[in-house]
């Protein structure tokens, strides 16, 4: 059995500074603002959130329903989940959709009202990463790992973490647990003597 990597991650103060960077005057700068905080506090892979419909948003309850996610070669159909996200999140949410300058079906979309390009948003995300001075390549799936430590972090059980991200199996969302210090260090703590 291959033996799993452990992921990179952003810190609180990387997402902070990654956030910093577009232009949110600009419609563009200002999607791209709501996008990365919808990467950060869902977890959806780029292919999945590139596709979310307004539709597919429940603000009342603080869930999505994801109808593009990951199949396995065997799948014929993509498989479907129920995200939950933070108030905050939402409240983010509900104001991006008040604002927003192109009119879609899509949450994200082109000026044209099309979904965004996976490359697009790799792209994009590559170079707010510079610009923040984060000293590494900054990539969708690099946002994922983050919620997933996040969430570990915040003493999420790991089922729950697995269920949010949509794995198979849980041997793939424990690697979250090995990316974090923080929790280990916070539950050994008590045992000093």
């Amino acid at each position: 059995m291959a033996r799993q990597q452990i992921p990179d991650f952003l810190t609180r103060t990387e997402g902070e500074a990654l956030l910093g960077v577009p232009g949110r005057r600009y419609p563009t700068g200002h999607r791209n603002y709501y996008l990365i905080r919808f990467l950060l506090g869902t977890g959806l892979r780029c292919q999945e959130a590139v596709l979310v419909r307004v539709t597919d948003l429940d603000l009342s309850e603080h869930r999505l329903f994801v109808r593009h996610g990951k199949r396995q070669r065997h799948e014929k159909k993509p498989r479907r989940r129920t995200v939950a996200f933070s108030q905050s999140l939402g409240e983010a949410l509900r104001e991006y959709l008040d604002s927003r300058v192109f009119a879609s079906e899509f949450l994200f979309s082109t000026r044209y009202g099309g979904p965004l390009d996976t490359s697009y948003v790799r792209h994009m995300l590559a170079r707010y990463g510079r610009r923040a001075g984060l000293g590494r390549r900054i990539h969708p799936h690099l946002l994922r790992h983050t919620y997933g430590t996040w969430l570990y972090d915040e003493g999420v059980p790991l089922s729950t973490i697995q269920s949010q991200l949509g794995h198979d199996n849980l041997q793939t969302t424990a690697t979250y647990a090995h990316a974090s210090g923080l929790r280990a260090a916070r539950d050994v703590a008590p045992l000093d003597f």
